[in-house]
């Protein structure tokens, strides 16, 4: 007797209901997206137990033909393929014929529809795959179906299933994506008899977006630029201060379908470079329009996994329209205060009577350094000396007008091993306070108070500076040449990049077998910082060749942080001008190579909240 036997319906059933049905998050975007098919402009998903004993959706579509009805539970049974060649150009959702028949054979599937042509609805019912009742009811244009105790009839199946709550929370993704996919459809979920959202079906992505996911992630939003042409990318994407610590929460779409593309993923986070701390990830919620002829989407039973026909076009638009979108971003991350009173007394000030033109409209503050940090005074008089080092040590006087304070000096000024190079003055709408902590410079503008992290200013100028090859950032010759001695395994990663550090600014030769001259170096890296520097060159490049990452940027950061002026180190007054004046006059300079803020505002208006005189 021969071993190949032809399997029975039923067992077939369940393995192509294995297939598409995981659990009911599964159910429920199948069958979101035969509403959405159907032409529905508003659907209710509802589900009470995480979706295992009962999910019913609703929607206003198109409903099905009452001689229809039965067939549509039939395997591989669609309206919307009708041969080979419609394949090559899918525009629905759905298309295989696999969803009702594969959810009728593990569960209890009760359907009310109405077609608009007929006068009367259909309701049918079938339990595991097998039609039960079919007869004629009253009901609205569109189609109600629901599932009950799904998997009853495969234990198999259901020992896998989680927690209700576990289960709930993926039908509750399935549904969000959906309606982000859709927003000119108006989507409502209710678990548990609870309304958790309702999109308001207008068409604008970021009302669907607030809907879904609420005011504070869609604040963290900028919107992507419409990229035209033969690829289309809509949508937003997130600010880089707004990362988050995984990608949960990049969601793309192709032609109006969810997805999950590596693809997209990499074109994302490849415009993120050098704007995003290392282990933060962005997000976005992201629509690529393509050709349908030049997407596979026939390429997994659940639809989430396509194929790109033009996958190099593809990355290079996603890549470009996300790029222009951060790019053309100039908002600087605003200083997140809690809207308490703040109870401090207040630092005596001169007592000359003047009051300054200020952003702050006559409402006059001072600032103090302490321990702590920097406490805000409501005063009566403005005092020119607005900043204290209580320590005793040192009193900085507010800056005067360019034009009358800064000079252009005879040579660099130098701070230990680092150097800044004071720019030409120009006239500028700010006015230099000082610094406090040796590490944050103040500067008051238009907008209110801007505090910058002046290594992290330095440390992107720098790096700006190299990759752009700035006629002012020549290498500088050693007077003696840097002998570096360093481990067999450094000098042997080190030893065929040598033409790499070349482009840095180094020139660099083997002088030994484990040791290199240096007679070159990138504008400010002094000898003490070469050893250190080579070392972390070998290191980033084991681990680029290692993880497949580019190598060129990564030692650039390296540079460019050794090279920066260090927090916490004295600088003078006509330098810390520079670094202002450049992050003031250079809206695209936000965050430092590794992505932390390069510099923080706080508003007139966070400080009129904190003292009360609005709320």
């Amino acid at each position: 007797m021969g071993k190949i036997t032809e399997l029975s319906p039923h067992v077939s059933d369940l393995i192509a209901a294995g297939e598409v049905v995981e659990r009911p998050a599964s159910v429920i975007k199948e069958l979101l997206e035969n509403a959405i098919d159907a032409g529905a402009s508003a659907i209710t998903a509802e589900i009470e137990n995480g979706g295992i004993t009962y999910l019913r959706i609703t929607d206003n579509g198109s409903g099905i033909l009452r001689e229809d009805v039965p067939t549509a539970f039939l395997p591989h049974a669609t309206s919307k393929l009708k041969n080979a060649e419609d394949l090559n150009a899918i525009t629905t959702l759905g298309f295989r014929g696999e969803a009702l028949a594969a959810i009728a054979s593990v569960s209890r599937v009760e359907l009310f529809t109405k077609h608009k042509d007929e006068e009367t609805g259909t309701h049918f019912t079938v339990s595991g795959g097998k039609a039960a009742e079919n007869t004629e009811a009253g009901c609205p244009d569109g189609t109600t179906i629901i599932v009950r105790d799904l998997f009853f009839n495969t234990p198999a199946r259901m020992k896998f299933l989680k927690k209700d709550a576990t289960e709930g929370a993926y039908v509750s993704e399935a549904v969000e994506r959906i309606a982000l996919s859709k927003p000119e459809i108006s989507i409502k979920l209710i678990k548990d008899q609870k309304v958790l959202f309702q999109t308001p079906g207008d068409g604008a992505l970021k009302s669907a977006v607030y809907c879904v996911y609420g005011a504070e992630f869609t604040s963290g939003l900028i919107p992507v630029p419409n990229v035209s042409g033969n690829i289309r990318v809509t949508g937003f994407v997130s600010k880089p201060d707004s990362s988050r610590g995984n990608r949960g929460m990049q969601i793309f779409f192709v032609n109006g379908r969810y997805i999950k593309s590596k693809l997209l993923q990499a074109a994302l986070e490849g415009a993120y470079k050098n704007r995003l701390l290392s282990g933060r990830f962005p997000y976005c919620a992201l629509n690529i329009e393509v050709p349908y002829s030049a997407v596979d989407v026939n390429v997994h039973p659940a639809k989430t996994e396509i194929r790109f026909s033009q996958e190099r076009q593809v990355f290079e638009t996603v890549f470009s329209a996300v790029k222009s979108a951060l790019d053309g971003n100039f908002c600087r991350p605003e200083i997140k205060l809690a809207d308490t009173h703040i109870t401090i007394e207040a630092e005596k000030t001169a007592d000359n009577g003047e009051k300054a033109q200020n952003p702050f409209a006559g409402k006059i503050y001072t600032a103090a350094e302490q321990t702590g940090g920097l406490l805000f005074n409501e005063t009566d008089t403005f005092n020119h000396s607005a900043l204290y080092a209580l320590s005793g040590k040192t009193e900085i006087e507010a800056a005067k007008p360019p034009a009358e304070e800064i000079k252009e000096p005879e040579r660099e000024k130098e701070t230990g091993s680092e150097k800044i190079a004071p720019v030409e003055a120009k006239p500028v709408s700010f006015r230099l306070l000082g610094e406090i902590l040796n590490t944050y410079i103040l500067a008051e503008d238009d907008e209110g108070l801007l505090i910058i992290d002046k290594h992290a200013a330095h440390e992107r100028m720098i790096f700006d500076g190299l990759k752009s090859r700035e006629n002012n950032m020549p290498p500088q010759l050693l007077l003696t040449p840097e002998v570096l001695s360093l481990t067999r395994l450094d000098a042997e990663v080190l030893r065929p990049r040598l033409g790499e550090l070349q482009k840095l600014g180094f020139d660099a030769g083997e002088f030994g077998e484990s040791s290199f001259i240096v007679r070159q170096t990138p504008p400010f890296i002094g000898p003490a910082d070469l050893k250190p520097l080579f070392e972390e060159f070998a290191r980033k490049i084991r681990d680029c060749e290692r993880l497949g990452l580019p190598m060129y940027d990564e030692l650039l950061h390296s540079v460019s942080c050794k090279a920066a002026v260090k927090a916490g180190s004295a600088m003078q007054k006509d330098e810390l001008y520079v670094i202002a004046e450049r992050v003031e006059n250079t809206p695209s300079l936000l965050y430092c190579p590794h992505g932390r803020p390069v510099a923080v505002r706080l508003t007139k208006e966070q400080l009129e909240k904190q003292f009360k005189r609005i709320v």
